[in-house]
């Protein structure tokens, strides 16, 4: 079994201005652990080192760029639990949220999820609320190494379903039924990049587990998001992903009316619903990333056992009609093997040697 720990913070540009003051912090941090390089005998161990750091995490640098997942082959019977704080705009918000999930192999080939998502107040601003306020659920088939081992397709569906009455800030009460396909693929010669193309559509329908929604009802939405992925072992992943987001493809067959001489939202109600509701939206977004794989002596360094990387991805509007901003994502992940950390790490604790 491990444990995965994803904590995701987004800061996003309020008013005209950034809070750079966490990203400065997080900085001074990432540099403080960075492993020094060390000086080798020869390029040739340079080389092997890569390869065998490489093989190590490969299923952890080729499994997903953030929210896109690619094919991927993990190890069967696996399963590993999730704890995913939403830090985002804590700020500002008056509720702090949390998912708790998750996530086993049934086969090399197939995987599936569940997430559910709690909320409580935000001990800096007004909430006084407390409870459960989503259910996701997901699975991915992977079929890899098509095509002379360069080609690998996956095939998935996620399903976002608001629980109870949870306050609209947290949700607008309509379901998310998201199917998508992912193809990768190699070039010949270049073996350190690949090349991917995700394409996923979102319906929006009622919840089966929430009789409130928020009027109007947004249209369904189409994603198109072709990305680059750069990794030749060692700690640094590097990627690079545009997404296209549409409602022109709405396959509903009575679009909800506006009410007479209203041309922009209402302030009661979500701005972005009621554009998608109302209006056709095109969208492009730019998502350059980072992510580091530290080495096993950094980790040990450091004191977290397990593996464990960090991700920085920058969101970028290019095109933009619902109000998206510029914004900053930091993700950390978890994976925390029970077992070696009872026959390893814990004798040496409480020996006092770790």
């Amino acid at each position: 079994m491990s444990v995965c720990l994803n904590t995701g913070m987004v800061y996003k540009l309020r008013h005209g201005l950034l809070d750079w003051g966490p990203i400065l912090a997080l900085s001074v941090c990432f540099l403080s652990v960075s492993p020094a390089r060390a000086v080798s005998e020869s390029p040739e161990r340079d080389v092997d080192e890569k390869r065998i750091f490489k093989r190590g995490i490969s299923s952890r640098a080729y499994d997903e760029v953030f929210d896109t997942e690619l094919p991927v082959r993990y190890q069967e019977g696996a399963w590993s639990l999730h704890f995913k704080p939403r830090l985002g705009g804590w700020l500002d918000d008056d509720y702090m949220r949390l998912l708790v999930g998750a996530r086993y192999i049934f086969s090399r080939h197939f995987d599936a999820y569940t997430n559910l998502g709690s909320y409580f107040p935000n001990p800096i601003n007004d909430g006084d609320e407390a409870g459960l306020y989503i259910w996701e659920l997901g699975a991915r088939y992977s079929w890899l190494e098509r095509k002379e081992g360069r080609l690998s397709f996956a095939a998935g569906l996620k399903a976002k379903m608001p629980i109870f009455d949870a306050p609209y800030e947290l949700i607008d009460g309509y379901a998310r039924y998201s199917p998508y396909v992912t193809v990768s693929h190699k070039l010949r010669g270049k073996p350190n990049w690949l090349y991917y193309l995700n394409a996923s559509f979102e319906f929006v329908d009622d919840s089966p587990f929430q009789d409130h929604p928020i009027d109007p009802q947004p249209k369904d939405r189409f994603f198109l998001r072709p990305g680059l992925v750069y990794y030749a072992g060692g700690p640094f992943r590097y990627s690079v992903e545009l997404e296209y987001i549409t409602n022109a493809l709405d396959f509903r067959d009575v679009e909800p009316p506006l009410p007479d001489g209203v041309n922009e939202p209402p302030p009661t109600l979500r701005r972005s619903n009621w554009i998608l509701a109302h209006r056709d939206v095109h969208e492009l977004l730019v998502y350059p990333a980072i992510t580091w794989f530290p080495s096993r002596q950094t980790r040990d360094k450091v004191g977290i056992p397990g593996n464990w990387d960090l991700g920085l991805r920058v969101k970028i509007p290019v095109v933009e009609e619902t109000g998206r901003d510029f914004g900053l994502t930091v993700r950390f992940r978890w994976y925390f093997d029970h077992r070696k950390f009872i026959q390893d790490n814990l004798p040496a604790i409480l020996k006092g040697d770790y």
